[in-house]
């Protein structure tokens, strides 16, 4: 829950940092890419990889990649350890 709220004052504090509205357009909007690519990505490659091996440990692998990209991103947008969950 604090990433979800933290996660909307992001942008303020860019612009007071001195960022225009337009850099934070395209740092938001790039995370944002990024972190969608991989979870569809890495969800497709799941559902692939589980039919053929059939195999929950690699399900769970291949989701907890997914999962940790999205902490990255969090990481590359400046987010600290109390925003994750």
């Amino acid at each position: 829950m604090t990433y979800e709220g933290a996660h909307s004052v992001i942008g303020p504090l860019m612009k007071d940092l001195g960022a225009s509205a337009t850099q934070i357009g395209i740092i938001a909007g790039l995370g944002e890419m990024i972190a969608a690519s991989l979870r569809y990505f890495s969800g497709r490659l799941a559902d692939k990889t589980a039919r053929l091996l059939d195999d929950y440990y690699t399900r769970l692998l291949l989701e907890s990649g997914g999962r940790a990209g999205s902490g990255i991103r969090r990481k590359l947008e400046g987010g600290g350890a109390a925003d994750r969950r």
